[in-house]
């Protein structure tokens, strides 16, 4: 990416910014919570195999299990949300 293609690139977000703050805002943190979500699954997978591998009680992995599992389904939940409020907008402009 040269010069000009950063400034072409600034000048559209700064036009898209004052039409659609909450909009761009949103894309924005969408994007960020779909990079953490894939990590996350992968961190919570880790002490799932860690706990496994100490042996632990059934009753603390079953535990870690319901923990990941909630935690990556109000991600999602979360995450569509965004995501319809987003379309919601596209479908104003098309």
């Amino acid at each position: 990416m040269n010069r000009d293609d950063l400034k072409n690139l600034w000048f559209l977000w700064k036009a898209v910014y004052r039409q659609e703050k909450k909009t761009m805002c949103m894309v924005i943190l969408s994007a960020v919570l779909t990079a953490i979500n894939s990590y996350i699954l992968l961190v919570l997978l880790g002490y799932i195999i860690d706990a496994a591998n100490r042996h632990a009680e059934q009753k603390k992995m079953m535990q870690i299990i319901i923990v990941t599992l909630l935690i990556k389904i109000f991600m999602e939940m979360i995450l569509r949300w965004i995501n319809e409020q987003i379309d919601k907008v596209l479908e104003e402009y098309t």
